[in-house]
């Protein structure tokens, strides 16, 4: 059930079609949305966010989704669109299992 939930939430959080393969936003810094803004719509997913930093141009956050799992997100500073993510650990405390 954690899997089919975190997944939806994933879906909802991803746009379709999106793939950055290096991970790198490529958004001056003029345009780039500002850290409070980021926060919204992190209130908005239903996220505490446990760690924010800025990292080859992306924001990157660790945060904790309204089931107890921790994710790991890729969100693009100047859309605010969520780019890239992953499950760090279940709410029950393991962590998801690798892929081969």
């Amino acid at each position: 059930m954690k899997t089919i939930l975190t997944a939806t939430a994933f879906a909802l959080a991803i746009p379709a079609g999106v793939a950055l393969a290096d991970e790198k936003c490529n958004v001056p810094t003029e345009n780039m949305q500002s850290w409070e803004a980021l926060i919204q719509v992190t209130d908005e997913f239903g996220w505490t966010i446990s760690k924010m930093e800025l990292d080859d141009g992306c924001y990157e956050l660790n945060v904790i989704d309204q089931g107890g799992n921790s994710l790991k997100m890729t969100v693009d500073p100047g859309t605010l669109e969520v780019i890239d993510g992953k499950v760090k650990r279940w709410s029950d405390g393991t962590r998801p299992a690798k892929r081969n």
